[in-house]
């Protein structure tokens, strides 16, 4: 059984930070409203109804410095690991629901490869809101109860916009980082035994595919 950590443990710290002044309330009970998929994991990068709440102009000021940002939601029913990615700044997460995080550092990717036993999970309390640095490894959340998952995901306006077919192709054709491109500052390494291998992103996570209904 794999240990689970609180982003409120010191151990959190090299990946992130709890973002304690920024009221959340309304964007999350915006969030709530969104019918969670019946299967699987949704993400929309920006949705209007989260950006109209007062509590994202908190988060553009506080935590975008005034830059634009956008504010999306990822949800659904996710247990497993299958990807890592990392954006060139920092990402912040407000748990509409209970989740747990799957982190590692991107400074660990060596030859284009990642071993999935560095990667450290993290408990989420509901409404808590935080900061993952850009150097960290991340994915979809992971749900704690048969109901599924909900994290607010707030980024630079931009992020994960899908590349043109003519990035893309080039991201796919090229070695190194640029292999890991995947959408708009979104660089992504894949489990093999993943969708998103089998759509030509970088197969480069060796050992288990980490799966918290296994333990």
């Amino acid at each position: 059984m794999r240990k689970i950590h609180s982003v409120l443990d010191e151990s959190f710290r090299k990946y992130g930070a709890i973002i304690p002044d920024v009221p959340s309330e309304a964007i999350r009970e915006a969030a709530a409203k969104i019918p969670v998929p019946e299967t699987g994991v949704a993400y929309r990068r920006s949705i209007p109804e989260l950006e109209a709440t007062p509590d994202f102009k908190g988060f553009l000021a506080v935590c975008g410095g005034h830059k634009p940002i956008q504010a999306g939601l990822c949800w659904g029913h996710n247990t497993r690991m299958d990807c890592m990615e990392y954006h060139r700044a920092s990402e912040i997460n407000v748990a509409v629901t209970d989740c747990v995080l799957m982190l590692g550092d991107r400074r660990d990717i060596r030859d284009s490869a990642y071993d999935s036993s560095r990667v450290e999970l993290f408990s989420v309390p509901k409404g808590t809101a935080i900061e993952i640095y850009a150097t960290t490894l991340h994915y979809a959340p992971c749900q704690t109860a048969g109901s599924g998952f909900s994290m607010i995901i707030l980024l630079p306006d931009g992020t994960n916009q899908d590349l043109t077919p003519e990035a893309l192709a080039e991201a796919k054709a090229s070695t190194g980082e640029h292999r890991m491109l995947w959408a708009v500052d979104k660089w992504l390494i894949a489990h093999p035994d993943t969708s998103e291998a089998k759509a030509g992103a970088l197969a480069g996570i060796r050992g288990e595919n980490i799966d918290l209904a296994k333990g």
